[in-house]
């Protein structure tokens, strides 16, 4: 448990860099594909359809969360 969240952290972090215009529009686009931000915390169970969502999601933003 817990990656999920982590991916999600550090998507954002990569994406906005601190500028909360970019932060709040990635968390639009993570809701709009299907992944409500505000509900996953450290005891969501790692969904492998997920985590896959969110690797292409960064992917299509070119960031690189490995």
């Amino acid at each position: 448990m817990g990656q999920v969240k982590k991916l999600i952290d550090k998507l954002i972090f990569e994406r906005s860099k601190g500028d909360s215009f970019l932060e709040t529009s990635t968390r639009f686009k993570l809701l709009v594909k299907g992944i409500d931000v505000k509900k996953i915390n450290d005891e969501t169970p790692d969904d492998p359809k997920i985590i896959e969502k969110i690797y292409e999601i960064a992917a299509m933003l070119n960031i690189k969360l490995n």
